[in-house]
């Protein structure tokens, strides 16, 4: 979407200097944190550390659904999977 726009010229037309750098969520939410970049779309690491504390703030929704779903593990004989092992208890 951002590399169209720069193609086509639309950031130049507004007098925008944008350099677009492709990152996993492991780079982008850290160089957004510490200010080497201005905003990322990874929201897969950006939620934990929300979670965590980083103040960094949710600005832009492009879906009209949730795009995240939230799982847990079923009980099986009555017990939880331990962390620990890994398996099954």
């Amino acid at each position: 979407m951002y590399h169209i726009a720069k193609d086509k010229g639309y950031f130049a037309a507004e007098d925008l200097d944008v350099e677009v750098v492709v990152a996993g969520g492991g780079v982008a939410t850290p160089a957004l944190m510490s200010g080497d970049a201005q905003f990322t779309g990874s929201p897969g690491a950006a939620i934990p550390a929300i979670l965590k504390g980083a103040p960094l703030k949710l600005v832009l929704v492009t879906q009209s659904h949730p795009s995240y779903q939230l799982w847990r593990a079923i009980r099986r004989s009555g017990r939880w999977p331990t962390s620990r092992a890994g398996r099954w208890a």
